[in-house]
């Protein structure tokens, strides 16, 4: 005890304990963060009077204790870190549950909450690889075609709002081939060479007007949200000084989200 706390504890981390009955001496083991070290001993009474002969009688019975401390020591380890695990993996599994029933009930159908996580995750990797030909029949949407162009590796350069600036602003309206104008509410502008996607929202000095960036020999496929309308017209460049963009109206009500895509020769 009191070696332990002269030397052990203001220096060294740890201390192991090992015995050779044939010579009678102990072994110390001391470890700290960066070296271990080894010191033989034969310990004795701490009275003087008393004869080594009287201590090392002992050694056996001590050495027997020592072993014994040491593996009740070990086993209250195990035993705790068995319980910790053990709610570990019950917190575990109780939030896995909260989440699944929290997605079940937010976004899953009555058929797919009958399915367990195993099949739902099966289900999913399947509607994923079929996303492409569920989407060409699916009913023609803004966003579903979006998701077309993403899914085929277009990307969203820009997403104007009202209070971003424009560089090199250029102001156009749109129209019918009839020439009435058109109010649009959203815009896309698609550039199939490099494969990007600008969405406009922004509307110019009248309602049927847009501000776009001014980018010299660029073509754009242009596809507008009107009030209940779509348009759409291929290989506009805008650096023409065109006063009016004259659209194709297309009866989406009618059309798959693959039936337009072809229309438009995207």
């Amino acid at each position: 005890k009191t070696f332990r706390q002269k030397v052990l504890e203001n220096h060294w981390h740890d201390l192991r304990i090992y015995f050779n009955p044939s010579a009678n001496l102990f072994t110390l083991e001391l470890k700290n963060q960066s070296e271990f070290l080894k010191l033989n001993c034969y310990p004795r009474y701490s009275n003087p009077n008393i004869a080594l002969e009287n201590s090392t009688k002992t050694y056996l019975k001590r050495m027997e204790k020592y072993n014994s401390a040491l593996s009740k020591r070990a086993n209250r380890f195990h035993v705790k870190l068995f319980n910790e695990k053990s709610q570990y993996k019950k917190n575990y599994d109780y939030l896995i549950d909260q989440t699944w029933s929290a997605f079940q009930q937010n976004y899953m159908s009555e058929t797919e909450k009958g399915l367990s996580m195993t099949e739902w995750l099966d289900y999913y990797l399947q509607v994923i690889e079929s996303e492409q030909e569920a989407l060409n029949n699916a009913k023609f949407s803004l966003n579903n075609f979006v998701r077309h162009l993403t899914i085929n590796q277009y990307t969203i350069t820009s997403a104007q709002s009202t209070s971003s600036p424009i560089e090199n602003p250029l102001e156009v309206r749109l129209c019918r081939k009839s020439g009435e104008e058109i109010e649009p509410l959203k815009v896309l502008l698609i550039n199939n060479k490099d494969k990007t996607l600008k969405i406009l929202n922004r509307t110019g000095a009248t309602k049927n007007s847009i501000i776009i960036p001014s980018e010299p020999s660029t073509l754009y496929t242009v596809v507008v949200e009107g009030k209940g309308q779509i348009y759409a017209l291929q290989n506009v460049d805008f650096e023409k000084g065109l006063n009016c963009v004259f659209l194709d109206i297309y009866n989406t009500k009618l059309l798959s989200l693959g039936e337009f895509v072809k229309k438009i020769t995207l």
